[in-house]
């Protein structure tokens, strides 16, 4: 009689090759405006991967950051001096009056000011931003999201714990309809929810998009790397949010989902479930084991 045995931890490294990083690439693509994965840049450029054709470029060689590990595939690192990304201005880029999200994984080199993702012609628009404090003043550790129609203001800014050297999935969505803003850090929501003006008109305007700086203004430049960077023409919901930062579907052994992570420090993608060293084996079919028997005879 012929057994067949196997290693549990073999057969579940076959099941979890399919269930990698880049199952990241399927969250949340309803709504989404515009998204660079930042995994590569070439040709002066690294693409929109929405579809949108919002490629994100730099043709200064001085200017152009540079690829670096990232947590799906690469990443592209900022030099915190010079180095940005811009996309040209766009019907499909501009918000208006709409409800929208923004959302990154960063990684800061530095304590500076950074920007990470704007729409802003110095009047209107909207910023989404590190480190940056009330008036503009520089309070380590801060996120913000600025938003103007060239009248009426709105800028917000909490802790959000970030240190250097460690990613953090970082979102702000605005809901127009339900005039609300929220800031998350690792999926978790920081500070409270605000109350927006209902004076708060369109934020649409003719400016580039800026990866890094504002392209008009260049200032604050992000240092550090940035990853999976997201627009969204809608406000995201808590639960989705929390799929931009948890990306993997169930594990093969227990069927729930990895251990949520705490704002300010990412605890994802962290080591693979280990399986104990157990081995299977596969019986023989009850017309194997008879013929089995029946040559013994």
């Amino acid at each position: 009689m012929t057994q067949r045995c196997f290693s549990i931890p073999i057969v579940l490294g076959i099941l979890l090759a399919g269930l990698g990083r880049s199952d990241a690439r399927q969250a949340v693509t309803t709504n989404l405006a515009a998204y660079w994965p930042l995994d590569s840049f070439a040709s002066n450029a690294t693409p929109d991967a929405s579809g949108g054709g919002h490629d994100a470029t730099q043709s200064t060689a001085s200017k152009q950051p540079t690829t670096a590990p990232g947590l799906f595939a690469g990443a592209l690192d900022f030099d915190g001096t010079d180095d940005f990304l811009s996309a040209p201005d766009s019907p499909g880029l501009n918000v208006g009056s709409g409800s929208f999200t923004v959302a990154a994984w960063v990684k800061r080199g530095g304590t500076t000011a950074d920007r990470i993702l704007n729409k802003w012609d110095n009047t209107k628009g909207w910023l989404f931003d590190i480190n940056a404090g009330s008036g503009g003043a520089v309070s380590p550790g801060f996120v913000r999201i600025k938003m103007s129609d060239g009248t009426n203001n709105v800028d917000y800014f909490v802790d959000a714990g970030l240190s250097t050297g460690a990613w953090t999935h970082l979102a702000a969505t605005i809901d127009r309809t339900a005039k609300q803003l929220k800031l998350y850090a690792n999926g978790t929501q920081i500070g409270t929810t605000q109350t927006l003006p209902a004076a708060l008109g369109s934020l649409t305007n003719g400016a580039a998009l800026g990866i890094g700086t504002i392209p008009t203004n260049a200032g604050n430049n992000f240092d550090g790397a940035l990853d999976e960077v997201r627009l969204y023409t809608a406000a995201l919901t808590q639960a989705q949010v929390l799929t931009l930062v948890q990306p993997l579907p169930p594990t093969a052994l227990t069927g729930t989902p990895p251990p949520p992570t705490t704002p300010g420090r990412s605890t994802w993608p962290g080591p693979r479930p280990r399986a104990r060293s157990r081995t299977a084996c596969t019986a023989p079919s009850p017309r194997a084991a008879d013929t089995s028997r029946s040559r013994r005879a």
